[in-house]
Parts: C-alpha cells; structure tokens; sequence
C-alpha cells in the first residue's frame, strides 16, 4: 500500500484534529501542539492502513502508539 498523502490546513470548521479520505490524503490541523499532533497523525495513518477498523480500536491503538513513541523521546521538530 502506498504512503498517504500529507496536507496541513486548519479543520476548525469541520470541528477535527484530523481527518483521514478515502483517496489517501491525511488532513492534519497545523496548530495542534506536538504531542497531540503525534497522536493524531498516527491516528489517521491507522485508517489507512486498517480501514476494516473500528473507531474505537484506532482511538486506543493510536493513543498507545503516540505515547509510547513520546515516552522514547520523539518530538515534531520544524526544519523550515
């Protein structure tokens, strides 16, 4: 499968962190802090991997991930 597509804008209008399509494309709300930003780009990225998921199994799969994964140091770091 191939890797989705990444795009920042602001999803306040659509009341979402984050939002995951059908087509690949990930939605991600540019002005979450770090920690939830991990929490929700692995959160969607668990969509597109497992669309046969239900809603509850990537909410707890993606919160365990993001926090293990923070517990080992991984922070969002800006390069621009």
């Amino acid at each position: 499968m191939e890797n989705p597509r990444i795009k920042y804008r602001k999803l306040g209008r659509e009341r979402a962190r984050g939002l995951y399509h059908e087509d690949g494309l990930i939605e991600i709300d540019p002005r979450l802090p770090a920690k939830e930003h991990l929490e929700v780009a692995i959160h969607e990225y668990l969509h597109h991997e497992f669309k046969h998921w239900e809603e509850s199994h990537v909410e707890e799969y993606g919160r365990k991930i993001s926090e293990f994964l923070w517990i080992l140091g991984y922070r969002r770091v800006n390069l621009d």
